[in-house]
């Protein structure tokens, strides 16, 4: 009976493990980076939200990708970074729209 149960118990807990500090990987439209400075304004603006485990700037390809816990953050906390970082160098009026 205790096999039983510890057994149980080990099964709730394997399966479950995954969900648990389970984050999202999710990419945005990025707008108003136009050079490494503003790359990095954005970049440090996003990696300060509570939540965000790592967050990266492909000027290039005018895009964000973000890897955050959703029970901490969301989407529209990282928008907000976004919009509120400050304009250096020939970047400025940072916009983001998930993709």
């Amino acid at each position: 009976m205790r096999y039983a149960l510890i057994a149980s118990l080990a099964f709730v807990w394997l399966c479950a493990a995954p969900v648990l500090g389970e984050t999202i990987n999710q990419k945005f439209e990025l707008s108003g980076v136009h050079c490494h400075d503003g790359k990095h304004a954005v970049t440090l603006a996003v990696d300060g939200v509570e939540g965000v485990e790592q967050a990266r700037v492909l000027v290039a390809a005018k895009e964000l990708q973000v890897t955050y816990d959703p029970s901490k953050t969301n989407a529209q906390a990282i928008i907000d970074a976004v919009r509120a970082a400050p304009a250096v160098g020939q970047s400025g009026n940072y916009d983001a729209v998930p993709k």
